[in-house]
């Protein structure tokens, strides 16, 4: 069974991050996991996909 991560668990922010702390983390995360970087890696596209996801949630750009 695989366990659970809230968005801000898996962009390694606090629950009550403002905004700005959110993109440095994004940003920070992406450039580890960027496909360019890691070509052929399937997991770091996965890791990306939720990357992504936690941030687009996080940051308010899902209710778009």
């Amino acid at each position: 069974m695989t366990k659970l991560h809230a968005y801000n668990d898996n962009l390694k922010v606090a629950r009550n991050a403002p905004l700005k702390t959110i993109r440095a983390a994004h940003k920070r995360l992406t450039q580890r996991f960027y496909p360019d970087k890691n070509p052929g890696d399937a997991e770091a596209a996965q890791i990306m996909t939720i990357i992504n996801t936690s941030y687009k949630v996080l940051s308010g750009l899902d209710k778009c």
